[in-house]
């Protein structure tokens, strides 16, 4: 959803928060709320995103809040269910928690959860049916004989066609609530991905990310390393050289491989790119910019 004020004489000298909070009264929202949507990245003052909630823009500012579409209140889309397991193909804006526990309990399921996928990043969730099988797949990601791919858009153009990006990761600091991981020198827990470059304009490309570690915000955060943050993705991005008004990181994970916990069959998923991101690469990439 998509908003848009201009500055009137009358708010001259207001903060963002107060300005903010004021114009959204009829939804009814706290302060603490609106002041979520700008730490979060949402907010941009005449294009460029603010984060500083007590900063005060001029008058004839223009003020856009781009906040991700709510998730329809359905089913989740399901990949593929046996008596053993549960693949989702997951929308942005779900957390993977107990309300997602609780959502899907409504439809009838128990799920034991195997592993994680950010709130705004989509694509395939595996989980399990029993505990026991959900000690199973969890072994497998501890492992790694779990393979999984990932496709993001991100900013400026790689100068190679593939890489690999190894370093050390750990908490450095608290932003809007929540930590904020990056490469550490002590401390860190090791890791890595395996990248691929598919497709390049002048200053964004499309990637495959090959995770072989699974570290907290670690695909986020190697790429910023990089200085190729995902497009979107203004929790570790200032800024970006691509202009796309992108709601949410572009990040979407998009195949998994593992071996079924009781039949010992390989499995290989596949999730079709959600209707935003397929946007995003035919407006940037074009109609032949492939997936996986």
């Amino acid at each position: 959803m998509r908003y848009e004020w201009t500055i009137p004489a009358g708010d001259q000298g207001k903060t963002l928060l107060e300005f903010l909070h004021s114009s959204f009264q009829e939804k009814n929202y706290s302060l603490k709320k609106v002041k979520g949507f700008i730490d979060a990245g949402y907010c941009f003052v005449n294009g460029r995103p603010e984060r500083f909630y007590r900063s005060r823009p001029p008058v004839r500012a223009k003020i856009t809040l781009s906040l991700p579409a709510m998730p329809a209140k359905k089913n989740l889309d399901i990949l593929l269910e046996d008596d053993v397991l549960i693949a989702f193909n997951k929308p942005a804006g779900i957390s993977v928690d107990e309300r997602l526990l609780a959502d899907v309990a409504k439809m009838g399921k128990t799920i034991y959860l195997v592993h994680r996928l950010d709130k705004q990043t989509t694509g395939i969730l595996l989980c399990a049916k029993t505990e026991m099988y959900q000690k199973a797949l969890m072994n497998q990601f501890r492992e790694r004989t779990v393979h999984k791919r990932y496709l993001a858009i991100v900013d400026n153009q790689l100068e190679q066609d593939d890489g690999v990006i190894e370093n050390y990761l750990g908490p450095i600091g608290r932003f809007g609530g929540s930590v904020k991981w990056g490469v550490v020198e002590q401390g860190g827990l090791f890791a890595r991905t395996d990248w691929s470059c598919k497709k390049r304009v002048k200053s964004a490309s499309l990637v495959e990310l090959r995770p072989q570690t699974g570290r907290t915000h670690q695909l986020r955060v190697h790429m910023a390393s990089i200085n190729h943050p995902i497009i979107g993705d203004f929790y570790y991005a200032q800024r970006f050289n691509y202009s796309y008004d992108a709601s949410r990181q572009l990040l979407h994970a998009g195949f998994i491989s593992f071996c079924h916990p009781e039949t010992q069959r390989k499995i290989q998923l596949k999730a079709p790119l959600p209707e935003d991101m397929s946007i995003a690469v035919r407006s940037i990439f074009g109609e032949d910019a492939c997936g996986f």
